[in-house]
């Protein structure tokens, strides 16, 4: 009897993952196009939280109506004695969770040891790893580089360091799809990673010209080497995209971009969600009604 109960509230839970997970991201991937334009508008660094919060979103709060609510209504309200059946539907909603989640940690995984493959021949110039991020620089480009352009790049580098963005690439990477085998967020995951080396540039820059015209040159030196296209998704690259490039140096030329700032998107939206699941707290027994109704 305990473990049909407890088999139950785990499909329950799982469920209730599903069903927030696919409202929140559906709505979210509609307003996606919108999102990345404005983004690009955005200050960088601003632009760059934004969009990481847009494509955490979905897994965030379907993992917190999970936990936060549908477990303790399972709690209150579902009897340990009870006799229910456990309906295809409930069993269709909990797969189809752990297969978008189990395609997200096979998808770090997958990542992760990519990351030790590297070609010793290749010029690159990018920031790797996670827990103790360094830098991995190719011989040839660092001699294309003249001390000057090395240390507005080395600026460069320390920006993505102090920011963690290898770690939020590693939590982006973990952030499920809208069903299995679904991409539709790319756009979003790229034009993070745009934003996240535009911030850098800021950071590096600070507002100086002549910081502003070392780093355009040493972005022109790296890319007639050849662009880093087999990069980790892990690794914080200098120069992977042709297109992006041309971006980023003609926004150097033209002027030091704004300096980068952190913003209070991330935690004004963690504290959001927080009182969200408080003010469901007091609709438990109405939630676990609708999903019995919903699964059976």
């Amino acid at each position: 009897m305990i473990a049909g109960y407890t088999l139950r509230l785990i499909l329950l839970c799982l469920a209730g993952f599903c069903v927030a997970h696919f409202l929140v991201g559906g709505l979210l991937r509609g307003l996606a196009p919108l999102i990345v334009r404005r983004a690009r508008e955005m200050e960088a660094r601003r632009a760059s939280d934004l969009l990481l919060a847009v494509r955490l979103m979905p897994g965030v709060t379907a993992g917190l109506f999970a936990v936060a609510v549908c477990l303790p209504a399972y709690l209150r309200f579902e009897p340990v004695m009870g006799e229910e059946r456990t309906g295809v539907f409930l069993w269709f909603l909990a797969t189809l969770s752990v297969l978008v989640c189990g395609q997200a940690v096979a998808r770090l995984a997958a990542a992760m040891a990519s990351s030790k493959q590297r070609d010793p021949d290749a010029p690159v110039l990018r920031l790797t790893g996670i827990l103790s991020p360094r830098v991995v620089v190719s011989p040839q480009v660092r001699a294309a580089l003249t001390d000057e352009q090395w240390h507005t790049v080395m600026r460069h580098e320390q920006a993505h360091l102090v920011s963690k963005d290898n770690l939020k690439r590693a939590i982006l990477l973990l952030a499920p799809g809208l069903w299995p085998f679904d991409r539709g967020f790319g756009a979003v995951e790229k034009a993070w990673v745009e934003a996240t080396e535009r911030a850098a540039d800021a950071a590096a820059v600070d507002g100086d010209e002549d910081r502003a015209v070392l780093l355009a040159e040493a972005l022109v030196r790296v890319a007639r080497l050849g662009l880093d296209r087999h990069a980790s998704l892990l690794a914080s690259s200098f120069a992977t995209d042709a297109d992006h490039l041309r971006e980023r140096v003609g926004a150097l030329l033209s002027g030091p971009p704004p300096t980068a700032h952190g913003s209070p998107i991330v935690p004004g939206l963690a504290l959001s969600l927080m009182a969200c699941v408080a003010l469901l707290q007091p609709w438990l027994g109405a939630i676990h009604e609708l999903l019995e109704r919903l699964v059976d």
